[in-house]
């Protein structure tokens, strides 16, 4: 049974703990990161090696050839490549953020005195 007077005092978590929690949250940031990287990187491959092939078809099945508009490529280039460095960007915010918080734990100062983000506080609550 959960008591009032529990709920009023604050709960302080050993900074080693906080230490290890955040690290982990650093490491899966940083793993997402190379992952929409790779993911980059396989729509960039897989773009030009379909420029290669047809660029290698003959004039007579290159006029048969149905290629999208160029409208359309532009659309998939902004959600496959611009979308995705943009949540780089800040996926890479929210490392330097847990940074930040890392090196004032390791001052031995508690989480509670450390203010995050939104998305970083739902990750450690």
């Amino acid at each position: 049974m959960i008591l009032l007077k529990d709920l009023d005092t604050p709960y302080e978590t050993p900074v080693i703990n906080d230490l290890a929690l955040l690290e982990d949250i650093k490491l899966s940031k940083i793993q997402e990161i190379e992952d929409i990287k790779n993911k980059i990187s396989q729509y960039q491959n897989k773009k030009k090696a379909e420029e290669a092939f047809y660029h290698s078809l003959s004039p007579l099945r290159r006029f048969f050839a149905s290629r999208p508009p160029s409208h359309h490529l532009a659309v998939e280039y902004i959600v496959q490549v611009k979308e995705r460095k943009k949540q780089i960007d800040g996926l890479n915010q929210q490392v330097l953020e847990l940074d930040r918080a890392l090196k004032l734990l390791r001052k031995r100062s508690s989480l509670n005195n450390v203010e995050f983000s939104s998305k970083i506080d739902q990750e450690i609550r």
